[in-house]
């Protein structure tokens, strides 16, 4: 008695209104039951069957049925291409397809006559399929304030921030911290770590350090703290702000923090704290990623020490164990000259020339070149002297040197009978200056070439100048006594009596 009426009841509710109720429970996410009332409605009177198609796909689509969701966007945009929801449809089939298939039916989206939304849409895809930032940027420029609006914009900040262009990078930083700003708080935390690591990359330290500093203080229990704390520890140790890197450190407890607070006071020339830390450093991390950058310095430190104590033994050892840990042409110069002050010449002039063959062109081959000449003038070995200050005063560099090398080129030519190059580099280098005594000794030189080539009036003049200054000191007594006799003569070669 009671079923027949609500029957009648239910014939007589009108399509429209059947629709009306079914689009109530599609917007109360009540997918299931308001499909089942769409498929109800197939084939009445009076509803449009692309809107009821449409919402059948939205159904599929929003309770997993993807199949069944492109099936009908497919059959759509096929019967209905005029329709209102035929770019939508597109679309969302677009989004149920992979690769190629995908990415084509997106760039038809990519149209002036699309709604904007549709083709923002369609853009942000595109972008997400290709890695186009063009894309991104296009989505962003055609609905600024659409749904896809800011993700767009972080993932084209996020592709040019690797640009080659400076300029470029420069102009990701901008865009996230816009979006670090916006009211989408896990984009705006992403957004402003990736501005910090940018600029950290970039080695804008100070900018980078303000960065990451506002990042521990908006985000104090953030996963990242850790991270991003050594971050801006380490952005103020390179940008030269040791004490803020060091507060930062604690008390050292994990493998950077403990590094850092050593580096900081070495920088800062406290050698003794920086020794005390780097000894704690390697106690505690034996096998720290910091290792060898604690050894090194330790090492030089040590090769200082015993340099201020005179302890030749310990300048060795400290030496030889920074060039196992660098190989730099720096710390080789040191143990070379370690050897030297050792009076172990043999080892010393060995490692200056093995040097300035393993560092051609650079300062300090030109200073092994040098002092390993040195050596060999020191021991009268004047031809290979010879060759090393040639082969140092050929490269343009250690500058400084150049009139000392010129100099002992001078000398070296002159004991190799080579008189008159060796007076044309004593010329050369007293034209670029040369200490009291090397000055003196070269005038000399060149005064006894002039007096032998015949060359009375510059010898005598040089002479007198000499014998003034004081220059008698550096005459044996036969060079004073034939001086003395020569100065004596008169111009017309008449021996005064």
């Amino acid at each position: 008695m009671t079923i027949l009426p609500l029957i009648i009841a239910s014939a007589a509710v009108l399509p429209s209104d059947r629709l009306a109720m079914a689009d109530r429970l599609f917007d109360r996410g009540e997918y299931v039951s308001a499909k089942k009332e769409y498929d109800a409605l197939k084939g009445a009177t009076g509803i449009a069957a692309d809107e009821l198609l449409y919402r059948l796909a939205e159904c599929n689509r929003l309770i997993g049925e993807s199949a069944a969701a492109r099936a009908a966007y497919t059959e759509l945009v096929d019967k209905f291409p005029l329709s209102r929801h035929a770019d939508r449809s597109r679309l969302m089939r677009a989004l149920t397809l992979e690769g190629n298939a995908k990415l084509s039916e997106l760039k038809i989206l990519d149209s002036d006559k699309v709604r904007v939304a549709v083709r923002a849409c369609a853009l942000y895809h595109i972008g997400i399929a290709t890695n186009d930032k063009d894309a991104f940027k296009r989505c962003v420029t055609l609905e600024p304030k659409g749904p896809y609006s800011l993700y767009a914009k972080f993932h084209h900040a996020s592709l040019t921030a690797d640009d080659p262009n400076p300029t470029v990078r420069r102009s990701a930083i901008g865009e996230f911290l816009e979006i670090h700003h916006s009211n989408d708080p896990k984009l705006a935390r992403e957004a402003l770590y990736f501005a910090a690591a940018r600029s950290y990359s970039d080695k804008r330290y100070l900018e980078s350090s303000t960065l990451f500093r506002r990042y521990l203080k908006v985000y104090p229990n953030d996963s990242r703290s850790e991270a991003v704390r050594y971050h801006a520890a380490w952005s103020d140790y390179l940008a030269g702000r040791y004490a803020d890197a060091a507060a930062l450190c604690g008390e050292g407890k994990s493998d950077d923090a403990a590094y850092l607070l050593a580096a900081c006071a070495f920088a800062t020339g406290d050698h003794a704290a920086s020794r005390k830390l780097m000894a704690q450093y390697l106690e505690k991390f034996p096998n720290g990623k910091y290792r060898s950058s604690v050894e090194l310095p330790l090492a030089r430190m040590d090769f200082d020490e015993a340099e201020k104590l005179g302890d030749m033994p310990k300048m060795v050892e400290a030496a030889r164990r920074s060039v196992a840990l660098s190989n730099s042409s720096h710390d080789r110069l040191r143990l070379a000259w370690a050897y030297e002050k050792s009076s172990r010449d043999a080892e010393a002039r060995a490692e200056y020339d093995s040097l300035s063959k393993a560092f051609p062109g650079t300062n300090d081959a030109a200073e092994a070149l040098f002092r390993k000449a040195m050596i060999d003038i020191r021991a009268g070995k004047f031809s290979p002297a010879e060759l090393a200050l040639a082969e140092m005063l050929s490269s343009t560099k250690n500058s400084a040197r150049k009139p000392e090398a010129l100099y002992w080129r001078g000398i070296a030519a002159v004991r190799l009978g080579h008189e008159q190059k060796g007076v044309e580099y004593l010329k050369e280098a007293l034209k670029l200056g040369l200490s009291l005594d090397s000055s003196r000794e070269a005038r000399l030189i060149i005064a006894d070439e002039d007096f032998k080539l015949g060359r009375v009036k510059e010898a005598r003049t040089s002479y007198i100048t000499l014998v003034n200054e004081g220059a008698v000191e550096r005459m044996g007594a036969a060079k004073l006594s034939a001086v003395g006799r020569f100065l004596l003569e008169d111009f017309d070669g008449v021996k005064a009596t």
